[in-house]
């Protein structure tokens, strides 16, 4: 994975090469650097055994490479044009590479494109990474109710891809090809050819980067449509993606968390235009546009933004703010809590009234029309109980470091839930997270790392049985 990425770093170098911009170099001298020290990696491990995967294996490779790759992702911020220090580059890739889309940059408009293209490539690797983590190896791992879709993703039972390697290929092939329509649709509708393909890589993988400190305002209301279109395609589990292009159109039909997440999307939107008009006095497309695409991109975690939601009324902060709690569908780029949780916990809930009524009964708790374990309902109530205490001590710790209590509750949910956008004048809608102090950048990479891969994948390296024999 470190020599991939280091072949990566030479595709922005190309682009400024291209345009005779010296931060080429940079991007040369990151490559080379990351490439040498993974494949003397590589060359160490050649002669090791070869076995099997294991559980402890599976969640130590998947933080390790979590944490090492933007570690490595920071020099070309270092070294290169903007010559950030190594806290700020490191809050660049983390956010980066976790699809948050929080940055420290409030001068992307002078920026080498290079810089551009290379925050988008770590959205887009991030985005993919963790289509993959999500559906092969969390529900081996059992995270938060992820094991629901094991039977669905790789299970050998279903004989749709007998390998795994050929299902990872499908989903990357699912990935690049809406990609490519996504950034079509840009180009279609106005965008430059390096904007659109930019652009259609934070779309898709959910982040939010954009090559300007405006976002989003400066496009076209036509690319926005666009751009909304494809955050919604993006929050779909990409595992349906593949099942459609083999079976048809059911898969996506089968699926109640899809359901589920259009349901909630269109409820809060129609409150939300509705609030939004009727504080505004104006009940035209620019309302209704603004209003949707911001709850769209904050609900799907992107990030993108068209206005400055944090000066609008009471209602309609605290719809567009709530909705980052949401998320998408699990298997999709999206990250915060996710729809089939919810729908877990909802009947959880009345499973537990109807036993209170009737003592003596038996009921069975489903999803998707099958009977699954318990052990799912108490995986998914853990993961509410530490998505909430994780969200309260990183609020603790982010006040500790100076911050106000708005900013420090509004930038853990941002983080945790890896939405990007927080709430206040600092790191708002319209601001950005480098004035806050180092400590406090420290803090949100944490968060952003520990909500990407679902809390517990993070907090089970940190218990002593997960290392003993």
């Amino acid at each position: 994975m470190t020599v991939l990425l280091g072949a990566t770093m030479l595709l922005p170098g190309i682009m400024d090469y291209a345009v005779a911009n010296p931060d080429w170099q940079a991007f040369v001298l990151s490559a080379v650097v990351t490439t040498l020290i993974g494949g003397a990696l590589t060359l160490a491990c050649m002669r090791a055994r070869a076995a099997q995967l294991g559980i402890r294996q599976a969640f130590l490779l998947t933080v390790l490479a979590w944490v090492a790759l933007p570690f490595f992702a920071t020099l070309p911020f270092m070294i290169g044009a903007p010559g950030l220090n190594f806290v700020d580059a490191f809050f660049e890739s983390v956010s980066a590479m976790t699809t948050t889309g929080a940055t420290i940059f409030d001068d992307l408009n002078v920026q080498p494109p290079g810089i551009l293209l290379w925050r988008m490539l770590l959205h887009w690797i991030g985005g993919i990474g963790i289509v993959v983590f999500a559906i092969i190896f969390m529900p081996t791992l059992a995270i938060g109710g992820m094991q629901l879709f094991r039977i669905e993703s790789i299970d050998p039972a279903e004989k749709l891809f007998p390998r795994v390697t050929h299902f990872a290929t499908s989903l990357s092939s699912i990935y690049i090809a809406l990609t490519l329509l996504c950034a079509i649709g840009f180009g279609a509708t106005g965008m430059n050819a390096f904007d659109a393909i930019c652009h259609a890589m934070s779309t898709m993988a959910t982040g939010g980067f954009s090559n300007y400190d405006s976002s989003f305002t400066g496009f076209s209301p036509a690319s926005q449509y666009v751009a909304m279109i494809f955050m919604v395609a993006a929050s779909l589990p990409f595992v349906r993606y593949v099942q459609f292009v083999n079976s048809g159109p059911n898969a996506f039909r089968r699926d109640p968390q899809i359901g589920a997440f259009f349901a909630v999307l269109i409820v809060l939107s129609l409150i939300l235009v509705i609030a939004r008009m009727s504080a505004a006095g104006r009940w035209d497309e620019e309302t209704f546009r603004l209003a949707t695409f911001n709850l769209i991109s904050i609900q799907t975690g992107t990030g993108f933004t068209t206005a400055n939601y944090g000066a609008w009324d009471t209602l309609s902060i605290a719809i567009i703010f709530l909705s980052g709690l949401i998320g998408g569908c699990g298997g999709s780029t999206c990250c915060s809590i996710k729809i089939f949780r919810y729908q877990i916990l909802m009947r959880a809930l009345g499973q537990e009234l109807r036993r209170l009524r009737y003592p003596n009964g038996s009921f069975a708790l489903r999803y998707a029309g099958r009977r699954i374990d318990q052990s799912v309902a108490q995986s998914v109530l853990i993961f509410f109980f530490v998505f909430a205490l994780s969200l309260m001590i990183i609020t603790i710790l982010l006040a500790l470091t100076g911050m106000d209590v708005t900013s420090a509750f509004s930038g853990a949910v941002a983080a945790l839930a890896c939405v990007g956008p927080a709430l206040g004048e600092v790191i708002g809608p319209s601001g950005n997270y480098e004035p806050l102090s180092n400590a406090s950048k420290l803090v949100l990479c944490g968060a952003m790392l520990l909500g990407r891969l679902e809390i517990m994948g993070v907090l089970v390296l940190l218990t002593p049985i997960f290392w003993r024999r």
